[in-house]
C-alpha cells in the first residue's frame, strides 16, 4: 500500500467528523448499532432477485450466481421494529400495484417502520413507505451507463422527485466505488439534496465472488480502498451519513486504538462467500 502523508489536524477533523456522525434513519432499530454480538440486518421481505441493472458491484448477482439468492417472503422475527424491502433484487420489476398491497399486508401484520430500497428506475409514483432509499452512484447520464450498464439516469433524477414530494423519508444511497466514482460523490450528494432527499447515505463497496473482475475491469482501485479512504471521502460530501453498522465499530475501535492506527487499517472488503440472509424465512404473500 502506498504511505500516506497525512497532518495530524487534518486526523483530529476525521476524528471529531466520526465521533459527531449521526446514524442515518434507516440504521435506527437495525441490530448493527446495538451491543449486540452477531448483529444481524433488519428483518427484510424480498420480493424478488431479478434486476433491471446490471452494477458492477452488485451482490445479488454473486448470490445468483452462487445459486444462493433467496426466495420471495419474509425474512426475520415476528415483531419487527423496522422492516426492508428488499436486501435483493428491485422490488419494482413486479409493479407498483403488487408492491402497495405487500406492503398493505405487511402494515396489517405489523407496526413496524417499512423502508424501500429501489433503484429508482421503476418508480412512478409514491409509495407507502416510510423511507424510501434511491440508489445513484453516479453524477451524470454517462457514468450512470457505464456502472449500471443501462441508459436511466433521468429516471432516478425523476424518482427523487417523486419522493421529496410524497410523505417518505428520501435516502440517497451511494456506494463508494474508488478509481469508478470517488470524483463524483460530492456531486451526487448535491444531487440528491438539490431533488429533495432528507439523507446521503455514503456505502463502502463489499466484493463478493464473481464481483472482483468485473470491478477491476470497470476501474476499481483496490490501493484506495481503505477506511482512510472512504472516510476522507465521506467527510467531503455535504450532510453525509455513514452506514450504522461501519460508524458503531469504527467507535469501539476507537475505545481501545488511537484514531490514526484505526483510520489507517486495511478494510477487508473481499469477501470468499456470497451474500446470504441470516434470518429465518417465515412467510410470502400473495398479492
Amino acid at each position: 500500500m502506498t504511505m500516506r502523508i497525512v497532518s495530524r489536524s487534518y486526523l483530529k477533523e476525521l476524528e471529531r467528523f466520526v465521533e459527531e456522525a449521526e446514524y442515518p434513519s434507516h440504521c435506527i432499530h437495525c441490530e448493527g448499532i446495538e451491543d449486540v454480538e452477531e448483529p444481524k440486518h433488519h428483518p427484510s421481505y424480498e420480493i424478488t432477485s431479478a434486476c433491471n441493472l446490471k452494477c458492477v458491484f452488485c451482490y445479488s448477482y454473486s448470490a445468483l450466481k452462487a445459486g444462493k439468492a433467496p426466495k420471495p417472503g419474509y425474512y426475520g422475527d415476528l415483531n419487527p421494529k423496522a422492516i426492508t424491502i428488499s436486501q435483493y433484487g428491485e422490488p419494482l420489476i413486479v409493479g407498483h400495484e403488487k408492491l402497495s398491497c405487500i406492503i398493505s399486508e405487511l402494515r396489517k401484520r405489523f407496526k413496524a417502520r417499512i423502508d424501500l430500497q429501489t433503484n429508482g428506475t421503476l418508480l412512478k409514483e409514491e409509495v407507502d413507505a416510510d423511507i424510501v432509499m434511491i440508489s445513484l452512484d453516479a453524477s451524470n447520464r454517462e457514468s450512470y451507463a457505464r456502472i449500471t450498464g443501462v441508459d436511466m439516469f433521468e429516471n432516478v433524477l425523476k424518482a427523487m422527485d417523486i419522493v421529496a414530494a410524497s410523505k417518505s423519508i428520501g435516502v440517497l444511497r451511494t456506494i463508494y466505488l474508488p478509481g469508478i466514482n470517488d470524483t463524483e460523490l460530492q456531486q451526487i450528494a448535491e444531487i440528491g439534496y438539490e431533488r429533495g432527499m432528507d439523507e446521503f447515505m455514503l456505502q463502502p463497496c463489499s466484493i463478493h465472488p464473481g464481483i472482483e473482475g468485473r470491478l477491476l475491469r470497470a476501474g476499481y482501485d483496490m490501493e484506495k480502498d481503505t477506511l482512510y479512504d472512504y472516510l476522507d471521502a465521506a467527510y467531503r460530501c455535504v450532510n453525509v451519513r455513514i452506514p450504522g453498522c461501519l460508524l458503531k465499530n469504527i467507535r469501539r475501535m476507537m475505545e481501545v486504538m488511537d484514531f490514526e492506527d484505526v483510520v489507517f487499517m486495511r478494510r477487508n472488503q473481499v469477501s470468499a462467500e456470497p451474500p446470504e440472509i441470516r434470518r429465518e424465512w417465515r412467510f410470502v404473500i400473495e398479492c
